[in-house]
């Protein structure tokens, strides 16, 4: 994906994108993933949201998985704290542990998501940083073992080992 950027081209992508026709939205997708940039996301988003035919969302899946802007990343994270991403919060955090970009000024972030969400998801947003390339400065590292080491009781054995292991990493980094 490219610069953000607006084009009549762009207009007209947007609008295949809401055709009945699938063979329509996966060529607009197909176009998208070739020439698109980050002002698709949030359209990218609302679709698979809307809950879109089964090869329409793993098209739409695949292009979120391999997008490589770094100016991407705050828009991901935008959306997976977005009431109306809810019911694709899993999906959004999964593109971003694929699309393998720089998510450390968000551990804060991700951490919370663990501890606040179902194990499933709190899988997804921990994948996010066991894979991660990146460690936050030793600043942040250290406040964010702390105030795991400071949640007291968690009920849920795999959000426990979850945030175990991410005191590990953050500590021994």
């Amino acid at each position: 994906m490219g610069q953000n950027q607006t084009s009549a081209s762009g207009l007209e992508e947007c609008g295949n994108l809401q055709s009945r026709n699938t063979e329509i939205v996966l060529s607009a997708l197909e176009r998208i993933k070739e020439k698109g940039n980050t002002g698709y996301l949030t359209v990218l988003f609302d679709m698979l949201a809307s809950d879109p035919a089964p090869e329409v969302k793993k098209e739409v899946l695949s292009i979120l998985g391999s997008v490589r802007l770094k100016q991407s990343v705050p828009v991901f994270i935008g959306a997976i704290g977005d009431d109306r991403y809810l019911n694709i919060r899993r999906e959004l955090l999964a593109s971003c542990w694929q699309n393998g970009l720089d998510y450390t000024p968000y551990y804060p972030f991700l951490i919370q998501v663990i501890v606040d969400s179902d194990w499933e998801t709190a899988f997804e947003a921990f994948t996010i940083i066991e894979n991660s390339e990146y460690l936050p400065d030793a600043g942040m590292c250290r406040e964010e073992a702390q105030k795991i080491e400071n949640l007291g009781s968690i009920s849920d054995e795999k959000k426990k080992y979850f945030l175990h292991a991410i005191v590990n990493i953050l500590n021994n980094g």
